[in-house]
């Protein structure tokens, strides 16, 4: 952040394993602070380690604090409360393919993003367009990104999943169910809800006769649950007609062997669902004047509890990845 301020610390860090937080550092503390038990743990064995994380934190912390005066400048915003963030993180999947990320953010919206494979940035505004051309027009700076996502960060996501072997070989199968949705018009469409798997690297499709339909499928994004698992869900629109000819189908770490589909579920339309609302609310109206109406009898004939009887009474009432973000 530009200037300290809402009760959060100037310059934060989060450090993420698999979409769990294991660890913060801030500009008030100084030092890599751990959030799970593994974390804990791997600081107290491996000192030297945790003293090249803090001293690479800190380093952070310097560029970005001269970064985001620079990047306000070319906004034109000469003070004010403002936002840099930089998200980085890198994927190893059982095969040794190599996945990263590495992009910035400015007031919440992306500015650039790196593409290692093609050593090239995408810019979505003309402030990134400017960078885009100075970054690009230096190839020692797109192969030191290139080189920190597929070595550096690779080699730190190993040292983690040494201490979080627990984690490692934690598999929790998710929920699936299917329903459809109707609208007045007639459209239908299934939702195929897939709740509470881990880890959170899952593949899911909607199938037409064992056909898969990527083109036609809406995908939500893959979002953490309370309890440290994930859940996500994907739609299509179909012709109700042909309803038993579609499945969602999904693929997971913890479940083994090649995935059966899912029987869909028929969901209660908008319109029915509707009726069955106000038919209750009927109901429950004339059981709450009945019932009102009992208690004023019962107390008509029940003669007043002392005054200070009643206020002494209180009423009932299968991939793994680190991703690490950093805010200024």
């Amino acid at each position: 952040m530009s200037e300290p301020g809402l009760g959060r610390p100037q310059f934060l860090l989060t450090a993420h394993l698999d979409g769990q937080l294991f660890a913060s550092y801030d500009n008030e503390g100084k030092n890599w602070e751990p959030r799970e038990p593994w974390m804990e743990e791997m600081i107290q064995v491996d000192t030297e380690y945790l003293d090249w994380l803090n001293r690479n934190a800190r380093n952070t912390e310097h560029l970005l604090k001269w970064q985001i005066r620079t990047v306000m400048s070319r906004y034109n915003h000469s003070g004010g409360f403002h936002t840099l963030q930089w998200l980085f993180g890198c994927e190893l999947s059982q095969d040794g393919l190599k996945a990263g990320v590495n992009k910035f953010s400015y007031d919440g919206k992306e500015a650039l993003s790196f593409d290692k494979d093609t050593l090239t940035w995408t810019a979505y505004d003309p402030v990134g367009q400017e960078y885009k051309r100075e970054w690009e027009s230096k190839p020692g700076r797109t192969q030191r990104s290139k080189h920190y996502l597929e070595e550096k960060c690779i080699g730190m996501l190993r040292q983690f999943l040494k201490f979080d072997k627990k984690e490692l070989q934690r598999r929790v199968a998710p929920d699936v169910k299917v329903v459809h949705k109707k609208g007045r018009d007639g459209a239908e469409t299934l939702v195929c809800h897939i709740h509470g798997f881990y880890p959170k690297a899952i593949d899911a499709t909607w199938k037409k006769n064992g056909e898969v339909l990527e083109a036609e499928t809406v995908h939500g994004n893959v979002v953490p649950n309370s309890d440290g698992t994930f859940h996500t869900w994907l739609s299509i629109e179909i012709d109700p007609e042909e309803r038993d000819q579609y499945h969602c189908t999904v693929e997971h770490d913890s479940l083994l062997g090649d995935p059966d589909p899912v029987v869909e579920q028929p969901g209660i339309s908008l319109w029915v669902m509707v009726g069955v609302i106000l038919g209750l609310v009927l109901l429950v109206v004339p059981l709450i004047i009945i019932i009102i109406m009992i208690i004023r009898h019962r107390r008509e004939r029940s003669p007043p509890a002392p005054s200070e009887e009643m206020r002494s009474i209180n009423p009932p009432r299968k991939r793994r990845h680190v991703l690490i973000q950093q805010e200024h």
